[in-house]
């Protein structure tokens, strides 16, 4: 996840967890999330863990999550020097509202 601060500032975090166990959970979730048959709880679960993010973090003005695949190169690419690619599946903005105006 991208974090984005008033200042220009952009730091990057992923969510964390407490155990082994929910991290092997939200790994197998993240992996079936890009699956057809999620797409209407998608955007809610990622909301969901970019709020725990948030919570880390109270001064992010906006925070992207962005999800895809890591492809690795293959063992000759690599002695080649080529480094892994990233390809975005899909991403999502969120903003928090301006306190004042609430």
């Amino acid at each position: 996840m991208e974090l984005f601060y008033d200042d220009g500032r952009v730091e990057y975090e992923s969510p964390h967890v407490r155990s082994k166990a929910a991290a092997l959970r939200l790994d197998s979730l993240l992996d079936r999330l890009p699956e057809q048959r999620y797409e209407p709880v998608r955007e809610v679960l990622v909301k969901m863990l970019a709020f725990s993010v948030w919570r880390e973090h109270p001064n992010v003005k906006k925070l992207r999550a962005t999800f895809g695949l890591v492809n690795p190169p293959s063992i000759t690419e690599f002695e080649q020097g080529k480094m892994e690619t990233f390809q975005p599946m899909f991403s999502f903005d969120f903003s928090l509202r301006d306190e004042q105006k609430q």
